[in-house]
């Protein structure tokens, strides 16, 4: 009796030795993986955005090991190369069922743990078509004073993280979006704006509307902001 169970055992690490050396093939059905050797599987999933937060702050230069990094801080600040307004993705809305993992019914633990299929990242549906900056009240830029509500995008920048690189236009920023939704799409990306132009702002009212191309659109007022 004994020694039947000795020789079941030795076959079954056998068996088991045989399923965790040997390599599934990934056009097998039984294993839907998501990784790129064995295809896409499962069913995409989409997000889209429900909720953005604005902050204002300044921006910080972080110095690293051989670099520099503009880093957005909840410190105010009234220079004009510092004050910054932040807009973050706060919340986002999926588009599709949950994934379901599909494994092998041979129910081992650390088998499921080496084989489990994990899905790929949802993909943000929107892209930017217009940011537009306005003031509640009139704002003078040399010679020409703008009204409250005026269009004031002109004269704002969307900083780049990395300090040897130029803040971008808020038309290339726009541009880049739409190549890659990622930029501002994915939960917890941002748009830190700061002025391009050396403007005196007394204490106002900043609103930024942010519109995307499935028609929403997404308005943020400041509580104050000042460049002295």
């Amino acid at each position: 009796m004994r020694s039947k169970a000795h020789h079941f055992q030795s076959y079954f690490k056998i068996l088991l030795c045989i399923y965790l050396v040997v390599p599934f093939s990934c056009e097998d059905s039984k294993y839907n993986c998501s990784d790129s050797c064995c295809g896409e599987t499962f069913e995409q999933e989409y997000t889209e955005i429900d909720s953005l937060t604005l902050t204002v702050g300044s921006i910080e230069i972080f110095q690293g090991n051989g670099y520099q990094r503009n880093d957005f801080s909840t410190n105010k600040s009234t220079s004009f190369n510092d004050a910054a307004i932040n807009i973050e993705i706060y919340e986002l809305t999926w588009l599709a069922k949950l994934y379901e993992s599909h494994q092998s019914n041979f129910n081992f633990s650390l088998i499921n743990q080496a084989y489990a299929c994990s899905p790929p990242e949802p993909e943000p549906t929107q892209n930017l078509t217009s940011i537009t900056i306005s003031s509640n009240q009139p704002i003078t830029v040399g010679d020409i004073t703008y009204e409250s509500g005026d269009n004031l995008s002109d004269f704002f920048s969307i900083v780049n993280r990395y300090s040897d690189e130029e803040d971008s236009t808020i038309e290339n920023f726009i541009i880049q979006q739409n190549e890659s939704p990622y930029l501002f799409g994915a939960y917890g990306t941002s748009m830190t704006f700061r002025l391009n132009t050396d403007i005196n702002i007394p204490n106002q009212t900043i609103t930024i509307q942010v519109s995307f191309d499935d028609n929403s659109k997404f308005s943020l007022k400041t509580d104050e902001f000042v460049v002295e």
